[in-house]
C-alpha cells in the first residue's frame, strides 16, 4: 500500500478509514500498524468485555517506540461523535488544567465509571471505547 493511502473497513455497522498500514511501529520485530490492528481485531472478543464502561488513557509514541512518548487523556481531534465520553476525576495535575481546577482538584469529575485514569476531551469528558 502506498504511504498515506486509506483503506475503508466496516466494523459493526461503522465505516472506519485506516491509513499507513505498512508503517513499522516496532522496528526490532518489523511489526507494522496493519499487523497490530489485525491482532487487536483477533483478540477483540476477549479484550473488549474487560474494557466495557472503563475510561481510557493512551500512551502515544508519535515517532515510533524508540522516540519520546506522552499520555493522551483528551479525546483527539476527529474523534467520531459515536465515541462515548464522560467526565472523570483527575488528581496529581502538574498545574492548572484547561478547566480552571488547580493541582489535585477533582471536583469537576464524575466517578460513575470508577476509573480515574480517564481520557478526557477539551470539555473534561472522559473517553471510553
Amino acid at each position: 500500500m502506498p504511504p498515506g493511502e486509506e483503506v475503508r473497513v466496516d466494523v459493526e455497522g461503522r465505516t472506519l478509514s485506516l491509513s499507513n498500514l505498512d508503517k513499522v511501529l516496532y522496528p526490532q520485530t518489523g511489526t507494522t500498524k496493519g499487523e497490530v490492528l489485525s491482532y487487536y481485531a483477533q483478540i477483540a472478543p476477549v479484550l473488549l468485555p474487560h474494557l466495557k464502561d472503563r475510561a481510557v488513557t493512551r500512551v502515544r509514541w508519535p515517532h515510533g517506540v524508540a522516540g519520546s512518548s506522552f499520555f493522551e487523556k483528551n479525546a483527539p481531534a476527529g474523534t467520531p461523535s459515536w465515541v462515548r465520553t464522560a467526565r472523570v476525576p483527575t488528581t496529581g495535575s502538574r498545574g492548572d488544567s484547561r478547566h480552571g481546577e488547580s493541582r489535585g482538584d477533582s471536583r469537576h469529575g464524575d466517578s460513575r465509571h470508577g476509573d480515574s485514569r480517564g481520557h478526557s476531551d477539551s470539555r473534561g469528558h472522559g473517553h471510553r471505547r
